[in-house]
């Protein structure tokens, strides 16, 4: 073992940056265990301690760190779970990185994931930990056995079946299914994943990344489900040091960041930035016509999980889709779901989607526009997978948002003008024609022929100047007024914001959101 190990982990300790030997003790290779730990039975590690061509490196964020003789154990502010870990490691050890680097949260390893159970340990079926440790497995500079998929910004998520039922003969260590889209579950959705708990993954993919302009596109990811994968120190070092420093200070910030469920799916693209999926797909996936189509968990996903696998096994293994286990694929499906209510009525997949995009109060932005931005001429949708863009439109999917009365509750406010809010119904979609069925509910500004929202003329997509040539309460400007967009009273405003009430079969008695899944 290297010499200048407790060297090393000492300038680690102190945050002092690398210092390191290329020793190599007479070994071609030098393999390096990067383990991210808080309470985890550690026994599992000691099959690969002394041995003169790997490294054990356990970073503990427990209360009371651990000894392991033979590895070295350092401690860690307890921040960003295991995405912190690696990156802390990689940025302190930039320039004196092993050969080759297994990173790995702490827990033993073993197959798939068990909700319950205490061995879920993410290993696809056919695959050992050992599989990892091997340098250059066939040739290759990384390590990944795709486990997971997921679409942003709707989370949607897919399964590969080797992590759902063993015995599968088309199953391995490679990186996507040999079966290509078949050795996939179908699509699924669960309101309660991490995935959603808040904030815009498409700007964190494409800020911190991919490092490009975010176009609102929806982005598809496949994963390592778990965050175990094993890369070469080339492929690290592909990216600068800054690259991952500024992840690291990120991460940092709180225990348990949204940022660090997104890095679990994106963590491929951290170290291929020449093969990132959101410019080419990794594995091919199940088809859906959009992340709407994904089922809600419960006995017909169940039923649809054990259909793709008995496809998939054949007579290689006629009992292999009897042994799929409903808690192999996602706690929410039999477990606690947070915020939501548990029933035999099955809300469809595409209304649980439109309400995990409404606020507090149920509303839903549907447009956005901020000067001095003009509107293309006709366009309903911008930035659709974006909604936290100065510049937004679903307008093409307002009549989803329709009520069981047949029409829409609007609001229409200017929030960096000090306006109020403009709340009315209105049976017609203003994307299509004029307004028809309009009542005020909240109506502070009446004037410049004010009626709900209409089809525009040649300056704007909408306005609410009804019936009139005038096109003030404007969506969607062509052409910049007064140095902004004609709002209510001759105002020239400079943002405007237009939302929609969701439906009641979305909402409870009392008007607050509650979901229902089977």
């Amino acid at each position: 073992m290297n010499v200048f190990r407790g060297m090393r982990g000492l300038a680690l300790g102190l945050s002092l940056g690398s210092f390191c030997s290329w020793a190599v003790d007479g070994k071609a290779l030098r393999t390096e265990l990067v383990l991210a730990h808080y309470a985890e039975d550690l026994s599992w590690v000691s099959r690969y301690l002394g041995k003169d061509n790997i490294d054990v490196t356990v970073y503990s964020k427990a209360d009371d760190i651990p000894e392991v003789a033979g590895a070295l154990v350092l401690p860690l502010a307890n921040f960003g779970r295991e995405s912190h870990t690696y990156l802390h490691h990689i940025v302190h050890n930039y320039d004196c990185l092993a050969d080759w680097n297994v990173f790995s949260q702490a827990t033993t390893p073993g197959w798939g994931y068990l909700i319950g159970g205490s061995n879920n340990g993410h290993l696809n079926d056919k695959v050992s930990f050992d599989d990892y440790v091997r340098p250059f497995p066939q040739g290759r500079d990384s390590m990944f056995v795709m486990t997971a998929a997921t679409q942003f910004p709707q989370a949607a998520q897919a399964t590969r079946l080797g992590s759902v039922v063993q015995g599968l003969p088309s199953e391995g260590a490679e990186a996507c299914p040999k079966k290509g889209a078949d050795g996939w579950t179908d699509w699924w959705f669960a309101p309660d994943h991490p995935h959603l708990h808040g904030g815009d993954m498409l700007h964190f993919y494409h800020t911190y990344i991919s490092l490009d302009k975010n176009e609102g596109e929806a982005l598809t990811l496949c994963f390592a489900q778990g965050a175990r994968f094993a890369v070469s120190r080339a492929r690290i070092q592909q990216r600068p040091r800054s690259y991952y420093s500024r992840l690291l200070a990120l991460l940092a910030k709180d225990v348990n960041p949204q940022e660090g469920f997104w890095m679990e799916a994106a963590w491929y693209d951290v170290f291929h930035p020449e093969a990132l999926q959101s410019k080419t797909p990794l594995c091919p996936l199940p088809v859906a016509r959009d992340a709407h189509d994904a089922m809600p968990l419960g006995p017909y996903f169940l039923d649809s999980v054990r259909q793709r696998v008995a496809n998939a096994s054949g007579d290689a293994c006629s009992d292999c889709a009897s042994k799929v286990d409903a808690r192999r694929l996602y706690y929410g499906m039999y477990g606690a779901v947070t915020s939501t209510t548990v029933s035999n009525a099955m809300m469809p997949a595409a209304s649980i989607a439109r309400r995990l995009q409404a606020d507090a109060d149920g509303w839903v932005l549907v447009f956005r526009q901020t000067a001095p931005f003009l509107w293309t001429k006709d366009t309903l949708s911008l930035n659709p997978g974006s909604p936290s863009n100065d510049n937004f439109a679903i307008l093409d999917k307002l009549e989803d948002y329709r009520n069981k009365g047949g029409a829409f509750t609007f609001k229409l406010q200017w929030p960096r003008d000090s306006l109020k809010a403009q709340i009315w119904n209105q049976s017609r979609n203003p994307a299509v024609a004029g307004v028809l069925g309009y009542q005020a509910v909240e109506v502070p500004y009446t004037d410049k022929s004010w009626g709900g929202l209409e089809r525009g003329n040649d300056n704007s997509l909408l306005d609410g100047s009804v019936n009139s040539i005038a096109w003030f309460y404007a969506i969607g400007t062509y052409a910049l007024w007064f140095g902004g967009y004609p709002g209510p009273f001759g105002t020239a405003v400079n943002q405007v914001e237009l939302y929609v009430k969701l439906p009641e079969d979305i909402l409870d008695g009392n008007g607050s959101m509650c979901i229902k899944i089977p």
